[in-house]
């Protein structure tokens, strides 16, 4: 039996994706057309509804891109590649959040006055290196101070279980240790692909609780978490991701 991976598209997987398509093509035409033609015939067939979701995020960021512009870009051998790679990363993704993150990433590219093939591969590599968790890590890592963290409470509030720190002692459960030890290869993950780095301060900013941080009253110049890279910074912009409050340097 030949391997999963490698099974064409059937009759039946290959008219619901026409049938997605379509949709998509009549809501944007150009970039739905132009997509839609781009879709390989090998794409495993459990997978086409993930490729067609994305397909339909991208081609909504896309719609207000010139026709000629965009059909050159779309076609180029540099776009070809960049929509194989994407493709190949829809096909694995889990949720829609996921699926908003690469659409946006691939756009912001395709939309730049000049299409910058190296880095937006780059970038798109990037992404496909890190897990869920490492992105809402990645976003955490903007604030700089005090009054950052404030302005990012929601943000935080929402991720607290992965942000809080853990204080573990003797009698702390196993299980504490463990999810302790995830999250530090998560931050240790960040530093390798060079998206953060660690600032020389006592205490890192993750591992102070907000009640702890409020009992303690620390300082702004206090509170330092990870401190994130430029190239951190350039990976959240292109997944549109960096909140009003940040001012990029």
């Amino acid at each position: 039996m030949a391997d999963e991976s490698s099974i064409e598209l059937n009759s039946n997987s290959t008219d619901h994706l026409a049938s997605v398509a379509k949709v998509i093509t009549g809501m944007v035409p150009v970039a739905g057309v132009l997509l839609s033609e781009i879709v390989g015939n090998k794409i495993p067939n459990q997978r086409v509804d993930r490729i067609a979701r994305f397909l339909e995020e991208l081609s909504k960021r896309l719609k207000e891109i010139e026709e000629e512009t965009l059909r050159a870009r779309l076609t180029s051998s540099e776009g070809v590649d960049l929509l194989e790679d994407a493709f190949f990363q829809a096909a694995r993704t889990l949720t829609e959040e996921r699926t908003e993150h690469l659409a946006n990433l691939l756009a912001h590219g395709f939309t730049t006055d000049q299409l910058d093939y190296a880095q937006t591969k780059r970038l798109l590599w990037l992404l496909g290196q890190l897990s869920d968790e490492e992105i809402v890590i990645l976003r955490s890592s903007l604030a700089k101070n005090a009054a950052d963290d404030e302005a990012d409470s929601d943000f935080r509030e929402k991720n607290d279980e992965l942000l809080r720190g853990r204080h573990l002692k003797e009698d702390t459960p196993p299980e504490e240790y463990d999810k302790e030890a995830l999250i530090s290869s998560y931050y240790q993950h960040l530093r390798d692909l060079q998206l953060i780095k660690s600032r020389s301060t006592p205490k890192q900013f993750h591992e102070f609780s907000k009640s702890e941080r409020e009992e303690l009253a620390i300082k702004p110049w206090e509170i330092r978490g990870p401190e994130i890279t430029r190239l951190g910074e350039m990976l959240l912009d292109h997944l549109d991701m960096i909140p009003e409050w940040y001012q990029r340097t």
